[in-house]
């Protein structure tokens, strides 16, 4: 059993139990007193103890030297970007446009087929357009017509008239 204070641990469950007793209450293992066990304690490695200007000197080296891995660092970040950067347009300038005939193709149907629907519309719209005025004139035309018949037809009459008083008259 370790002991520690006023408790002490039982070496079979390594519970803590009362200091001074035969048994341990938690598994029933009988408590050994009388073996001392000693407390380990860790070792601490000892370092010379430099003094301040050592230090000061050591600090400021690895700060400097830290500065210095830092603008490399960004040196080389630099040049990565640079080179990407060059990568990129020199693959620009190697890359020639490959036409795809057969999207080609569709663009020139798309186009056609655009400028068709735009005809046909503009056809429509003059048709339209021309048919109206040429309708309006065949109705005005027939229109005269009709007042010509019209004329024709009450001329007739008053001749009817006239004919059909004068056999009045003459009877």
């Amino acid at each position: 059993m370790k002991k520690g204070g006023n408790l002490m641990k039982c070496s079979n469950c390594n519970k803590e139990i009362e200091d001074g007793s035969a048994f341990c209450a938690f598994c029933g293992a009988k408590v050994e007193n009388d073996t001392k066990v000693q407390e380990t304690v860790p070792e601490v490695e000892e370092k010379p103890v430099k003094d301040a200007k050592e230090e000061k000197a050591e600090t400021t080296e690895q700060a400097a030297n830290e500065e210095v891995k830092v603008e490399e660092k960004k040196e080389e970040v630099k040049n990565e970007e640079k080179s990407k950067t060059e990568k990129v347009e020199k693959k620009e300038e190697n890359t020639t446009k490959v036409v795809d005939p057969k999207k080609n193709q569709r663009h020139s149907i798309i186009t056609i087929g655009i400028v068709a629907v735009i005809a046909i519309v503009l056809i429509i719209v003059f048709a339209q357009k021309i048919l109206s005025s040429y309708l309006k004139d065949l109705l005005n035309l027939q229109f005269l017509k009709l007042m010509l018949v019209k004329q024709q037809l009450q001329i007739v009459l008053m001749l009817v008239h006239q004919l059909n008083f004068q056999q009045i008259l003459v009877n």
